[in-house]
């Protein structure tokens, strides 16, 4: 019996979203004994907010929220060195701050005046200013971390780089022009590095990067 079932989309077909990318990766790198799933009858039943990434352990107790579901992925993995760096409470912290940073501080704000941008949500220039501005605040502080240190935590890829690199998928392919990528040498040569893990299974090879933006109006 398997240790549990992902369901990394809210029904099938749709593209593959962004908190789930690391999730799918870990799954088929390490062959990890977790079954992937489309919608079924457990899902939305068991998952009132139909939110994934989601995780239902075989018992039918339900997990959420990408963060928790990817640490429980990634204690699966023998070999804690492979993704924790040396293991210790304190790079686990670390890799941790980083993920929930990406995760809250950046994505969050990068949701904002992506659905906007794309017209899922309504116009509204000052919460598009606002994001944007945080956004710029984060991808600044992350540049100067990065100028400083090869990866973010330790001196080999961790589950943060993993996790953290997708944050930056749809930034990178829908809103951040050459001009603005240019801005932040550091991250960008940080991405370009982590997202050849063998971990993405080639997901990012054929990626093209933003050649201009045109904002909302």
């Amino acid at each position: 019996m398997s240790v549990g079932t992902l369901y990394p989309y809210c029904k099938a077909g749709e593209p593959t979203r962004t908190r789930v990318i690391v999730l799918l990766g870990l799954i088929k790198y390490f062959k990890l004994d977790v079954e992937v799933s489309d919608p079924d009858s457990h899902f939305p039943s068991e998952f009132v907010a139909c939110r994934v990434p989601a995780f239902r352990y075989p018992c039918g107790k339900p997990l959420t929220e990408s963060i928790p579901i990817t640490l429980k992925l990634a204690e699966l993995v023998s070999d804690k060195n492979v993704l924790f760096g040396d293991n210790s409470p304190a790079q686990r912290a670390e890799i941790l701050g980083w993920m929930q940073i990406f995760n809250i501080e950046l994505m969050n704000n990068v949701a904002v005046y992506l659905l906007q941008t794309l017209g899922t949500t309504k116009y509204d220039a000052e919460s598009f200013d606002n994001s944007w501005k945080q956004v710029e605040r984060q991808l600044s502080i992350i540049d100067a971390h990065l100028t400083k240190n090869t990866y973010l935590v330790g001196e080999k890829i961790t589950l943060a780089d993993l996790y953290c690199v997708p944050m930056l998928y749809k930034g990178l392919l829908l809103l951040w022009d050459p001009a603005f990528r240019a801005r932040f040498p550091a991250v960008m040569r940080w991405f370009e590095t982590v997202n050849k893990s063998p971990i993405f299974d080639g997901f990012f090879d054929n990626m093209k990067y933003a050649t201009e933006y045109k904002r909302p109006q």
